[in-house]
């Protein structure tokens, strides 16, 4: 079962290092279409409250769940007993912060896998175009698009992050 779990992240993870290298282009575009920061902003997905919890994941790895996402940390991304804090702000964005307890910045190991459901977002723009994450400051700037795989079906976001910051789903 253990050999079964390993073989199914490297597959999210290949799927997920494809998925960040381009966005799929329609029939009569000669070229994929770029998210820029000047075309991208952020899809409307109003929470009302702000919600967060502590967890101390090891070296093992661990699970996160909170509000419609979900932080999955695999064995070896930390190299000791580490608290994480997860919180999904009062906002009007689908976001996540994530943060490691007494560190300014933290860097993992390897790559962890974040999931953030859609389903409370605004439809019109959820449908408009190809959603991914982006990696945001406290002010809700987009810095960095995130490799994103988009599950239309389920209504969620995946993507790898190897730190911890602040999070938020755009179109």
């Amino acid at each position: 079962m253990r050999q079964f779990r390993i073989v199914g992240k490297i597959v999210v993870v290949a799927a997920l290092a494809g998925a960040g290298c381009s966005e799929p282009s329609s029939p009569s575009a000669s070229a994929p279409r770029l998210s820029t920061t000047a075309t991208t902003s952020l899809v409307p997905c109003e929470t009302q409250d702000a919600v967060s919890t502590r967890s101390t994941i090891d070296a093992a790895g661990g699970t996160i769940v909170l509000g419609g996402a979900t932080i999955n940390i695999p064995p070896g991304a930390l190299l000791g007993p580490t608290e994480l804090s997860v919180t999904i702000p009062a906002t009007n964005a689908r976001r996540v912060d994530i943060a490691a307890t007494g560190f300014e910045h933290f860097i993992f190991e390897q790559p962890i896998t974040v999931s953030l459901d859609y389903m409370r977002c605004s439809p019109g723009r959820i449908e408009a175009a190809p959603l991914a994450v982006w990696y945001v400051d406290d002010a809700g700037t987009l810095l960095e698009r995130m490799p994103t795989l988009d599950d239309r079906s389920h209504k969620r976001v995946t993507f790898l992050t190897g730190h911890l910051s602040g999070y938020a789903i755009a179109n």
